[in-house]
C-alpha cells in the first residue's frame, strides 16, 4: 500500500509542471505548496540603465499628459504656491479657503511639521491646477482642430476667420509663449488633442456615390441606381446610420478597427503582391559604397537609431502647414511586429522588448543581437558581423552534406521556408500550427517573428529598375518573410530597398522612416563611409574597426516531415507562378514636374490623376472606377480614405483631348474644371467627408445586425480597375530639401509600388519628386490580355506630354 501511495504521489507531482513566473517557482505535492522566491540584483551598470530608462519614461509620460503646458511651467506654478502659502498670513483665504482645506485633508496625515505639510499641499495643488489647465487647453484645441474648413482655402487666399482660427490654435499650442515655459511636443504629444474622425451625413454619402458612378452607367442604369439609392435612404439606411452613430460616440475612430480587421486581417489571399508593398533607394546617384556588408551595416544602424528616437518619442510629430498635427499612432507598430496567420483571422503582434534582427543570407537564417551594454552596435561592428555571416553562409552552401547535418533536413529546401508566407493565410496557419508549434522550428520561428526587422543580403543585382522593383516586391518567392512588418533588402551591388506588410501601417510611415535613413543631411548613408567603402566608426566613439564579430546564432530547422517538405515545395512553385504573372514597369518622367504644373495654377496631384484618366481611356477605350488613397491622419487613429478620381468633369476633359476640333484653350479649361473637382474630393477625403469608408462601415453594421442591403452590396462590389496612390516626397523639410539644395536633390528616391488590386486592372504608385521629376510604378497581370504595364506606361507619358502642350505660349 505504501509503495502504491508513493507511486501515485510521484505521478501527481509529475503532472504538476513547475511554473516559473517572474522568478517565483511554484511546486505542489502531497506535503503542500512549495514557493521558492529568487531575487536577482542587476549589476550597477544595468541597474543604472533601468533606473534612467524609468525616469525618462516618467518624464515623457508627464510631458504628454501636461501638453501643451510644460514641466517647467508646472514646477514654476507649484513653487510659487509653496512660497505664497508659507509667507501669507494665517487668516488669508489661501490658507482658509475650500481648496486650502481640501489640500490640507490630503496631507495632514504626513509625519512632518505643519510648515512642511503646507508646502507639500501647495505643491500638490499646483500640480493638480496645471493638470486641469492642460485638460482645458487640450479640450479647446480638440474643438478647434475639429473645424476643417480651412483646408478648402489656399495659403494665400485665407479669410479672416481662417486666420483667427490659426492664431487661436497656435496660441493654445504655446507658439507665442516663452520657450522655457512650454515644452515642445514629443512624438505622441498631439494624440491627446487630435479630434475624432467625423461621421458623414447619410444623404451626402449616397449622393456623392451616385455622382461618382455616373460616368460608368448608361441613362437606364443611372435611373435604376437612383431608385436603389432612394430605397436605401427610405428603408434600411437610417437604421444602419443610427447603429453607426452609436458606435461613433464610443470610439476615437469608427473606421480603423473594422478596416484593419476585415480588409487586412480577415483577408485570406496571399500577402505577396496582394498586400505588401515596397520602396527603392536613390534614383539620381549610385550606391555610396561598393561593399554590401558596409551598406547593410549603415542602413541597419540608421534604422535602429530611428527606432530608438521613436521609442524615446524624440522624433518631431508631423503637422500640416506647421500647425495642424497628424496622428503618429501607426509608428508604434513599425518595428518588432509580425502578422501571425490564423485560420479565420490573422493577428498583429508587437514584441516591445526585442533586441535582435534576423538575417537571411544564401538561404541560411541568423539571429543577431544589435545592442551591447545598453548601446547600439556601431556600423563597423555590424559590418564585421555581416561579413562573418556571409562567409559562414557561403561555407554551409558549399557543403551539402553539412547542410543536412546542421539543419536536420535531407535536402536544400530549408532555403525555401519563407515561401510558406506566400501561401493563402488559412493554409499557412494550418502548416504553422502543425509543423512550427514545438521544438527547433518553433524556436526559430519565434526568433524571426519577434525580430526588430528582417534583413535580406541578396546575391543578385539588377540594373533595370522595373526588374528590381519586381524583385523587391516578391523576391524569388522564398527570400522575403512577408509576415514581418519591415524587411530591409540589400543587393550585391549595394542597392537597397524595403518590403513592408500593410496591415500595421500605410506607406506614409515607411516613407517617413526611409526619408530619415537615406535623405537626411546627417544620415550616415551620406557621410558614414571611408575612402575604401567601409563603414566609419562613430564620431567620438571608442569603438574602432575590429576583426572580432558580435555573436550571432544560426537558426536551426527540423524538416524531417515529408508533408512539410511537400508544403514548402508547393508554396514555392505557387509563388513562382504568381511572380511570373506579375508585370512591373518603373518610369522616371523628367520632362516636367510640379514646377510646371504650379505655373498652371493647378494641383500637381490632380493633374497627374487626369493624365492617368486620359491614359486609361486610350489604353482600354473605356473608363474605369479609379481608387486614389488619401490619408485621414488629421484624426485619431486615422488611416486612409478613397478619392474617386473618375468624374463627369474628368470624362469631359478626356473626350476633349481626343477631339481634334476642340481648341487648346477649351481643353485647358476642361482640365482646370476637372482638377478643381478632384481637388475638392481630395479635401473631402482628408477631412472625413469621404464616402467609401462610410459605405464600408455601414456594410459592416448591416452584416453584424443581419440587415440585408442590396444597395450596399452593389456599391462595394464594383471593382477598382485603376488603383493609384501618391507617395510623399518630403515629409521632414528640416532634414533635407531637394527643391532648394542641389546636394539634397541627388538623394531623391525612386519611390515604391504595389500589385494590382483587380486581376484585369492596373496598380499605379507615383511620386511627384522635386520640381522636374515624376516617378511611376505600374503593375498588372501578364495573363490578362486587356492590360499591359509597358503599354499603359507609354500612354501615361503621352498623356503628360499632351497636357504640357496645353500651356499658354509665352508672347
Amino acid at each position: 500500500v505504501l509503495g502504491c501511495h508513493n507511486k501515485m504521489a510521484e505521478a501527481r507531482a509529475a503532472e504538476l509542471v513547475p511554473q516559473n513566473v517572474r522568478n517565483v517557482l511554484l511546486q505542489s505535492d502531497d506535503y503542500g505548496l512549495h514557493i521558492n522566491l529568487r531575487l536577482s540584483i542587476p549589476r550597477p551598470g544595468v541597474l543604472y540603465r533601468i533606473v534612467t530608462k524609468g525616469i525618462r519614461r516618467l518624464g515623457v509620460n508627464l510631458t504628454n499628459i501636461l501638453y501643451p503646458r510644460g514641466l517647467v511651467a508646472t514646477c514654476g506654478l507649484s513653487a510659487t504656491l509653496v512660497v505664497v502659502i508659507n509667507t501669507c498670513s494665517e487668516d488669508s483665504w489661501m490658507r482658509n479657503g475650500i481648496i486650502a482645506h481640501l489640500a490640507w485633508d490630503c496631507v495632514k496625515w504626513l509625519p512632518f511639521e505643519n510648515r512642511i505639510k503646507m508646502g507639500i499641499g501647495a505643491a500638490f495643488t499646483g500640480g493638480v491646477a496645471s493638470f486641469l489647465i492642460a485638460l482645458l487647453q487640450q479640450g479647446a484645441l480638440r474643438m478647434l482642430l475639429s473645424w476643417t474648413s480651412w483646408m478648402y482655402y489656399a495659403p494665400g487666399q485665407q479669410t479672416s476667420a481662417v486666420m483667427a482660427w490659426g492664431f487661436l490654435v497656435k496660441l493654445l499650442q504655446g507658439y507665442y509663449s516663452p520657450k522655457w515655459m512650454m515644452n515642445g511636443p514629443l512624438m505622441y504629444s498631439y494624440n491627446r488633442v487630435i479630434p475624432t474622425l467625423p461621421l458623414p451625413n447619410l444623404e451626402s454619402t449616397v449622393y456623392k456615390y451616385l455622382d461618382s458612378i455616373r460616368p460608368l452607367e448608361s441613362e437606364e442604369e443611372r435611373e435604376k441606381s437612383k431608385i436603389e439609392a432612394q430605397s436605401f435612404l427610405e428603408n434600411e439606411g437610417p437604421m444602419l446610420q443610427r447603429y453607426l452613430t452609436f458606435s461613433w460616440y464610443f470610439s476615437w475612430n469608427y473606421i480603423t478597427p473594422w478596416w484593419e480587421k476585415y480588409v487586412y486581417l480577415c483577408g485570406r489571399s496571399s500577402l505577396m503582391i496582394n498586400s505588401n508593398y515596397y520602396c527603392l533607394d536613390h534614383s539620381m546617384k549610385g550606391p555610396p559604397t561598393h561593399i554590401q556588408e558596409a551598406r547593410a551595416a549603415v542602413l541597419v544602424y540608421e534604422l535602429l537609431k530611428y527606432k530608438r528616437l521613436q521609442d524615446q518619442e524624440l522624433l518631431s510629430p508631423m503637422t500640416i502647414r506647421g500647425t495642424v498635427p497628424l496622428c503618429m499612432e501607426q509608428h508604434r507598430r513599425a518595428f518588432s511586429t509580425v502578422r501571425t496567420p490564423g485560420r479565420e483571422e490573422d493577428k498583429l503582434v508587437t514584441f516591445e522588448s526585442s533586441r535582435h534582427i534576423v538575417i537571411l543570407c544564401k538561404g541560411v537564417f541568423y539571429s543577431l543581437v544589435v545592442t551591447r551594454a545598453g548601446r547600439l552596435l556601431s556600423p563597423p561592428e555590424l559590418e564585421t558581423a555581416f561579413r562573418v555571416i556571409k562567409d559562414h553562409a557561403s561555407n554551409i552552401s558549399e557543403m551539402h552534406g553539412s547542410i543536412a547535418e546542421h539543419v536536420f533536413t535531407p535536402d536544400h529546401r530549408i532555403c525555401r521556408i519563407p515561401a510558406l508566407t506566400t501561401k493563402k493565410r488559412t493554409e499557412w496557419a494550418e502548416i504553422r500550427e502543425t509543423y512550427f508549434n514545438v521544438g527547433r522550428n518553433k524556436a526559430s520561428l519565434d526568433l524571426i517573428e519577434s525580430a526588430i526587422f528582417f534583413l535580406v543580403l541578396e546575391d543578385s543585382k539588377y540594373e533595370d529598375q522595373s526588374r528590381r522593383a519586381e524583385v523587391m516586391l516578391c523576391g524569388d518567392g522564398s527570400t522575403r518573410w512577408f509576415d514581418k512588418s519591415l524587411s530591409l533588402v540589400v543587393f550585391s551591388d549595394c542597392r537597397a530597398g524595403m518590403n513592408a506588410e500593410h496591415a500595421w501601417g500605410d506607406a506614409l510611415v515607411v516613407a517617413h522612416m526611409w526619408e530619415h535613413v537615406l535623405c537626411a543631411r546627417r544620415s550616415l548613408d551620406s557621410i558614414g563611409y571611408d575612402d575604401d567603402g567601409h563603414a566609419k566608426p562613430l564620431p567620438g566613439s571608442y569603438m574602432q574597426k575590429t576583426k572580432s564579430s558580435p555573436p550571432f546564432t544560426p537558426l536551426e530547422w527540423d524538416l524531417s516531415s515529408k508533408q512539410l517538405l511537400k508544403a514548402i515545395d508547393t508554396a514555392y512553385l505557387e509563388a513562382q507562378v504568381e511572380i511570373k504573372n506579375l508585370q512591373m514597369r518603373v518610369i522616371n518622367f523628367e520632362e516636367f514636374g510640379k514646377g510646371f504644373i504650379k505655373k498652371l495654377r493647378m494641383s500637381p496631384d490632380s493633374v497627374v490623376q487626369m493624365a492617368m484618366q486620359l491614359a486609361y481611356y486610350r489604353d482600354q477605350n473605356k473608363f474605369g472606377l479609379t481608387y486614389e488613397a488619401s490619408m485621414t491622419r488629421m484624426f485619431r487613429y486615422g488611416r486612409t480614405e478613397t478619392i474617386r478620381s473618375l468624374s463627369d468633369e474628368s470624362v469631359a476633359f478626356v473626350m476633349a483631348m481626343d477631339d481634334e476640333s476642340c481648341p487648346a484653350e477649351e481643353r485647358l479649361e476642361r482640365l482646370r474644371v476637372a482638377t478643381e473637382k478632384h481637388n475638392k474630393w481630395s479635401k473631402d477625403a482628408m477631412t472625413g467627408r469621404g464616402l467609401d469608408r462610410h459605405l464600408f462601415a455601414l456594410y459592416v453594421v448591416s452584416n453584424g445586425k443581419a440587415i440585408e442591403s442590396p444597395f450596399l452590396k452593389k456599391a462595394l462590389s464594383r471593382p477598382w480597375t485603376l488603383s493609384t496612390s501618391q507617395q510623399p516626397q518630403v515629409q521632414q523639410p528640416w532634414l533635407w530639401n531637394p527643391t532648394k539644395n542641389a546636394q539634397d536633390k541627388l538623394k531623391i528616391c525612386w519611390g515604391g509600388g504595389f500589385g494590382p488590386v483587380a486581376d484585369d486592372g492596373y496598380g499605379v504608385s507615383y511620386m511627384i519628386a522635386g520640381e522636374d521629376n515624376i516617378f511611376f510604378h505600374i503593375s498588372s497581370k501578364v495573363n490578362q490580355e486587356s492590360t499591359d504595364s509597358n503599354r499603359f506606361g507609354d500612354q501615361i507619358i503621352k498623356a503628360l506630354r499632351d497636357i504640357h502642350k496645353l500651356a499658354p505660349k509665352k508672347k
